[in-house]
């Protein structure tokens, strides 16, 4: 394995590697731990059954838990960034790689006009990216 470092071609390839990496940071991207995911309205608002469905300011992914930073493409104004909490719901299990807002939510609007109509969202994990976006709905 040593000797594979070596070979100039590895060591080129590796230069080139590390160079296009360090040159798309400069320019400011950075890489996130996020996905773009279908918005979807609850379902249980849908059929009526209000004592299943989301409350207001909380979303649905992948029954998972914790804060995530939201934003369409493209975005045309800073403020479309949007933090909202994905709660856990045992009766949503079955569905993947979309994410549920409440049908009342203010968010749809805060983020571009999205609608539920095949709308996409941006979908961003990383602790950096949703510690420098604040709540600016106006249940927050």
């Amino acid at each position: 394995m040593d000797l594979f470092i070596c070979y100039r071609t590895v060591q080129d390839n590796l230069r080139k590697l590390v160079g296009k990496y360090l040159y798309s940071l400069a320019f400011g991207k950075l890489p996130v731990k996020g996905a773009y995911h279908f918005l979807f309205s609850d379902p249980f608002d849908f059929f009526g059954i209000t004592d299943k469905r989301l409350a207001t300011g909380t979303s649905f992914m992948n029954n998972e838990e914790g804060e995530v930073a939201c934003f369409r493409s493209p975005m045309i104004f800073k403020s479309e960034v949007q933090k909202t909490k994905l709660t856990k719901n045992n009766d949503l299990w079955f569905i993947h790689d979309i994410i549920i807002f409440n049908a009342f939510d203010p968010i749809l609007m805060a983020l571009g006009g999205a609608a539920f109509v095949g709308d996409k969202a941006a979908v961003i994990k990383d602790k950096r990216i949703i510690n420098s976006v604040s709540y600016n709905r106006i249940y927050s």
